[in-house]
């Protein structure tokens, strides 16, 4: 289907004269839409046609260049012109318009009669509603499509916009008045979330209210509801353009959490008395806490081959991968990596190759779940920043709780560094970029390799325990 950017537009006369012999003037616009008969196969093209407003007899029309005639145009038709050049702007102002905040092209009709109304000649009623109704008609909306209709919003999603809902009964109690769109601006926005934050403050349990991240999170899908009633062309009077809107999400305080290397001998030989969920967190601990690898790069670890590799007479197990953090499209990163012997034995459980792991989100919840088996819970003590807050506030929690998809890297890192191994043998893992003055070609071929065998060497002289043996 044809982007909302290359419409195609002509004028053109009424094939019938009115009883003056003057003749109707349309405008014409071809965009792309079109309807699908699933009998015939055969796809209908449907142009916006719209009425000018505007009659010219047909001596002063050229046919030829779809437009009055020269001497028409010289004589009494600049006005005309000008009325002309204004629709077939707004008719592709208002196509451009709703192809941005819809992500799709509108139907003719829908296109005609907002040109319709941006031409005065409809009078659309306008009624102030309140964003907590049009959430819930939102939700109920989606409650009567099928599971597999277009546009059908998750469950997860729904029980979001189904607590701000609830948030805005509280607030709207709180004011003693509705909040609609024509009486919430952008201040009222952060008092919105101020009240969410100190409502949860109540709760004992959370005593400090929302994380900065959480309430970034909250007021994204606020925000996110907020678009929604503009796509569709509801009045308000916030300004979701503004950038200061958005809350900026901090750094996550457990980031420096790492496995230790008892931790790490703890999950190599558990007993994950053959379920599913533990096995895919025993293999994704093991791999990501000795190979440094995010969730991105480890999901995609099953489609690689481990090879044998040896330089200057070592000879080692490896694979090499792309790290997709730091990779673009114009200068991909790649990196050779050491097979060490734990993961070895993943290999070897899965006909030596890499096994596939779930979805971020399943992940978190199953390495969690599984730490907590094991039991990884001894406290650990972290800085939380909390939103309105100007320090971080300390807490300890149990470590199976803070167990994520990203703890490979800062375990690997530690690790690999109380053995006494230095930064700069690691680093072409944990913080690898592209060199300068080498191409890439070369690069891939010989220094991956080179560097990787500098590991090995290290490792091999360094390391007492079985966990880092190559």
């Amino acid at each position: 289907m044809a982007t909302a950017n290359s419409p195609k537009s002509f004028f053109n006369l009424e094939s019938r004269p009115n009883k003056d012999g003057t003749r109707l003037i349309y405008f014409n616009m071809s965009y792309g839409y079109f309807e699908y008969n699933q009998l015939t196969g055969y796809k209908k093209y449907i142009p916006l046609r719209i009425s000018t407003k505007e009659r010219l007899a047909l001596k002063d029309w050229d046919k030829v260049n779809e437009k009055p005639t020269a001497s028409y145009r010289a004589s009494r038709g600049k006005d005309l012109g000008n009325n002309l050049e204004r629709i077939k702007n707004i008719c592709e102002d208002e196509l451009l318009y709703y192809n941005k905040i819809n992500t799709k092209i509108p139907e003719p009709k829908e296109l005609k009669r907002l040109v319709e109304v941006k031409l005065d000649r409809r009078k659309e009623v306008f009624v102030d509603i309140t964003i907590k109704s049009f959430i819930v008609k939102l939700i109920e909306h989606n409650k009567s499509l099928s599971q597999t209709a277009k546009g059908k919003i998750g469950d997860k999603q729904i029980e979001k916009y189904e607590t701000v809902v609830r948030q805005l009964s509280g607030y709207e109690e709180e004011l003693g008045k509705p909040i609609t769109f024509m009486n919430f601006n952008n201040n009222n926005f952060f008092e919105f979330l101020d009240y969410t934050n100190k409502e949860l403050q109540k709760n004992p349990l959370f005593p400090h209210g929302y994380l900065v991240n959480s309430i970034a999170k909250n007021a994204n899908t606020f925000s996110a509801l907020l678009r929604k009633a503009r796509a569709k062309r509801v009045e308000m009077i916030l300004d979701l353009d503004d950038e200061n809107l958005r809350i900026n999400e901090v750094e996550a305080v457990d980031s420096e959490v790492f496995i230790s290397e008892a931790n790490l001998e703890k999950i190599i030989n558990a007993n994950v008395c053959g379920s599913q969920e533990f096995i895919n967190a025993r293999n994704y601990l093991i791999i990501c806490s000795l190979t440094s690898l995010r969730y991105q790069d480890m999901q995609h670890l099953h489609e690689l081959e481990v090879e044998d590799y040896e330089n200057k007479g070592v000879k080692f197990k490896g694979f090499i991968t792309l790290i997709r953090k730091v990779s673009s499209i114009a200068s991909p990163i790649e990196v050779c990596i050491p097979i060490l012997r734990p993961v070895q034995d993943v290999l070897n459980e899965n006909d030596g190759r890499f096994p596939k792991f779930p979805s971020n989100q399943v992940m978190n919840r199953q390495l969690k779940k599984f730490s907590q088996y094991i039991n990884l819970d001894e406290e650990v003590g972290v800085g939380r920043w909390y939103y309105k807050y100007e320090e971080p506030v300390e807490e300890y929690i149990p470590f199976y709780k803070l167990v994520k998809c990203h703890i490979g890297r800062s375990s690997y890192v530690t690790n690999m560094a109380e053995m006494g191994i230095l930064h700069t043998v690691t680093e072409y893992i944990t913080h690898p970029t592209t060199p300068k003055n080498i191409s890439q070609s070369i690069y891939n071929k010989a220094s991956l390799v080179a560097k990787a065998t500098l590991l090995v060497n290290e490792l091999k002289e360094k390391s007492k325990s079985d966990i880092y043996l190559i």
